[in-house]
Order: structure tokens, then C-alpha cells, then sequence
């Protein structure tokens, strides 16, 4: 499958102009709060935590399967890391209560935004698509973000 027809399918569930801003701002937010929850599991590499790993393996699905977003993929996450460590100097469980209500919320509005537009988020919907379409929200919310620019 081609990275058009990926991308086409998954902004094909995001349509409603509500649903796509609820997306651009809950996307890289539940990023943060997913690297933020994996980063309180005390395991590290040095400065390396598991959050950071899963960063790695997005940008390795990057290089792979979407070379074309690369660059703004990798900026985007380098912001949302650079926040995981000013959050992270806060109390651990202030941190974590932090990330887990930011995960939870954000998810909330996702599907209330979903419902709204009358359909299921791509990743439950469209089977063969699951996989593609974790990688694919941070892809939709960059092309949102230059076409308001």
C-alpha cells in the first residue's frame, strides 16, 4: 500500500472541520502524555527512558514508510520531548497525574469528535489500515498545521 493511499484513507475519517482541530491539538498532546506515562516507568539509559524509545521506533516508521514527513515528524517530536523534560522536573506523581489526565481527556475529545463527524477513529474502523494509522495522526495534524500557515 502506497503512502498516498494511507494518508487518503486516514484523513478520509477526519473530515468535519471540528474533529480535525480537535485532532491537531489532542494528537501531540496525547505524544506527550504517552512518552511522559512510558517515561515514569523507572528505566533508563543514561538520559534515554522508555517514552524516548518509542520515539525512535515512530521515526524509524518514518524513514521506512514516510520519508516525505520526516523532517517535520522529527520536529514535532523534538518539541513534544523537549516538554516531556521540563515536565518531567516536576514531583513523579505530579508528572505522571499530569500525563494520565492529559491521555484520558485528550482521548475523550478524540472520539467525541469522531461521533460528532458520525464515524469511528481509523484505527478501530479499517483493520488493515490499524497499524499505519497510529503513525499516520502526527503525518494529518503536520499538513493541517502548514496548510493554516
Amino acid at each position: 500500500m502506497s503512502l498516498d493511499k494511507i494518508i487518503s484513507d486516514y484523513e478520509s475519517y477526519h473530515k468535519d472541520p471540528l474533529n480535525i482541530k480537535i485532532h491537531i491539538i489532542c494528537v501531540p498532546l496525547i505524544i506527550l502524555s504517552v512518552v511522559g506515562i512510558l517515561n515514569a516507568i523507572p528505566v533508563a539509559w543514561g538520559p534515554v527512558r522508555i517514552g524516548h524509545v518509542v520515539c525512535f521506533l515512530y521515526f524509524s516508521y518514518y524513514i521506512f514508510f514516510a520519508r516525505p514527513y520526516l523532517l517535520s515528524c522529527f520536529t514535532l517530536f523534538a518539541v513534544l520531548i523537549a516538554a516531556d523534560f521540563l515536565l518531567a522536573k516536576l514531583p513523579s506523581q505530579l508528572y505522571l497525574s499530569i500525563n494520565v489526565s492529559i491521555f484520558v481527556v485528550c482521548w475523550i475529545l478524540q472520539f467525541w469528535g469522531h461521533k460528532k463527524e458520525g464515524n469511528k477513529p481509523a484505527f478501530i474502523d479499517n483493520k488493515e489500515t490499524a497499524i499505519h494509522s497510529t503513525f499516520m495522526a502526527p503525518i494529518m495534524v503536520i499538513r493541517h498545521i502548514k496548510n493554516l500557515v
